[in-house]
């Protein structure tokens, strides 16, 4: 019987030596139209029954929910980049990761036996570990001092880079629609997602020691720096 090259997630754990599995099989069926456009958001597109990311073929995509339960997930045999989306308990796309060489690898080896013979792409940028001390937040969940400086002195549609003691703070007070933050390298990419105009704040927390460049949908913006007491 020929192989077919998608498996379910969850059907492979309890059947990988019974059945091969159909194509755009998953733990959730097939994407709808509504995840469909939320990747597209994101740089990822389906051509026909596979996936592709910065035009290269997914091979692991793991779409999952605050809870750690998969909204939508894949494994294509014949990709060669492995995805990890991550969702906030509002059930929005928060981040995009990437997923290491070496863990997507043990992925494959416990799921199908073996790991494909042609190599995943190299997942680890200058071969420098991702950074990871970032966080979505909203107004509630910052410091005293933080929330009155942006009460007072970011009240324009500008980006905002607040410097505190031992975090800084990136804030723009409305963007059109949802958005996602993506790392690579030291630069730090906001951009929509979704089709819904929400007019909602960005907000993120990040570590004092990141010194990075922003962008907004991949493009370079002014930034206006603010020191916090």
């Amino acid at each position: 019987m020929k192989r077919k090259t998608i498996f379910s997630i969850v059907t492979i754990f309890i059947f990988i030596f019974m059945v091969s599995m159909p194509i755009a099989a998953s733990a959730k069926g097939t994407p709808s139209s509504k995840h469909v456009s939320e990747y597209a958001q994101l740089g990822i597109i389906k051509k026909d029954d596979a996936f592709f990311y910065k035009n290269k073929r997914i091979r692991i995509f793991f779409d999952e929910r605050a809870d750690r339960s998969f909204e939508y997930s894949f494994v294509d045999i014949d990709g060669t980049i492995d995805i990890r989306l991550l969702r906030n308990k509002a059930g929005d796309i928060s981040r995009l990761k990437r997923i290491p060489k070496k863990k997507a690898n043990k992925i494959l080896k416990d799921m199908l036996g073996f790991v494909p013979k042609h190599p995943t792409e190299n997942t680890k940028p200058h071969k420098k570990k991702e950074y990871t001390d970032i966080e979505r937040c909203q107004l509630k969940d910052v410091p005293v001092g933080i929330k009155k400086v942006i009460k007072k002195r970011c009240t324009k549609n500008k980006w905002y880079i607040i410097k505190s003691s031992n975090r800084d703070y990136v804030y723009f007070k409305k963007v059109p629609k949802d958005f996602a933050f993506q790392i690579i390298g030291k630069n730090l990419n906001i951009h929509d997602i979704g089709k819904k105009k929400k007019n909602g704040s960005v907000l993120l927390s990040i570590g004092r020691n990141f010194n990075f460049t922003l962008t907004y949908n991949s493009k370079p913006v002014k930034t206006i720096i603010i020191k916090a007491k």
